[in-house]
C-alpha cells in the first residue's frame, strides 16, 4: 500500500496542494483535536475491548480532561492546521500561510468559506481514515454503503427518466410533424 503524503485539491479556479503533517506532529494535533477541539468526548465513546491497538495509542489521552480552547488557542490551532497547504502558482508551491503567521497568498484574508474548506482538506488529509475507523468500531458506518449505493441508484434513475422523457418528447414532435 502506497502512503499519500499530499493531495491537490481544486477551488473554483484554483488549485492547493494539502500535505501530510509528519507522524509525530499528526498524534500531536490528534492529541489536541480529540481533548480539545472537538464539541463532545470521543474518547469517553470508546470501548478498551473493542480498540486494543488505538486505546493503548491514546491512553495517555484519556487521563486528560476535556477543556475548551480559547479563541486565541483555536486560531494558533487552525494555523498550525492550515500551514501544510500550498496554492499551485507558475512560480511553484506558495505557503498559505507565511511564517509570521500572516497569509502567503491573496484573498484569503476576507475568505472564511475558503480557509474552512482547507483546514477541513488538512484534516481529511490527516485523519480520515483514523476517523472511519472509530466510527466504523462504534458500528455507525453499518449500512451506509448501502445507503450510498441506493442514492446513487436514485440519481441515475432520475437522470434515465428524464432522458426518457427527452426521448419521448422528440419522438412525439416527430409524429406530430408528419
Amino acid at each position: 500500500m502506497e502512503r499519500i503524503t499530499q493531495i491537490e485539491v481544486k477551488y473554483e479556479d484554483r488549485t492547493f496542494i494539502v500535505k501530510k503533517m509528519t507522524p509525530f506532529e499528526g498524534i500531536a494535533v490528534l492529541k489536541e483535536l480529540i481533548t480539545k477541539a472537538m464539541p463532545f468526548d470521543l474518547l469517553s465513546l470508546l470501548n478498551e475491548d473493542d480498540f486494543e491497538g488505538i486505546s493503548k495509542v491514546l491512553s495517555v489521552a484519556q487521563g486528560m480532561s476535556k477543556k475548551e480552547m480559547s479563541i486565541d488557542e483555536f486560531v494558533a490551532f487552525q494555523k498550525r492546521l492550515i500551514k501544510n497547504c500550498y496554492e499551485v502558482k507558475k512560480i511553484g508551491e506558495v505557503p498559505v500561510l507565511q511564517n509570521n503567521g500572516d497569509f502567503g497568498v491573496e484573498d484569503l484574508e476576507n475568505n472564511m468559506f475558503l480557509v474552512c474548506f482547507l483546514l477541513l482538506k488538512v484534516i481529511e488529509v490527516n485523519y480520515k481514515d483514523f476517523f472511519l475507523e472509530i466510527l466504523r468500531k462504534l458500528g455507525m458506518l453499518e449500512g451506509t454503503e448501502g445507503i450510498i449505493q441506493n442514492v446513487k441508484n436514485m440519481m441515475n434513475n432520475k437522470e434515465n427518466a428524464e432522458e426518457s422523457k427527452m426521448a419521448e418528447g422528440i419522438l412525439s414532435a416527430k409524429m406530430t410533424s408528419f
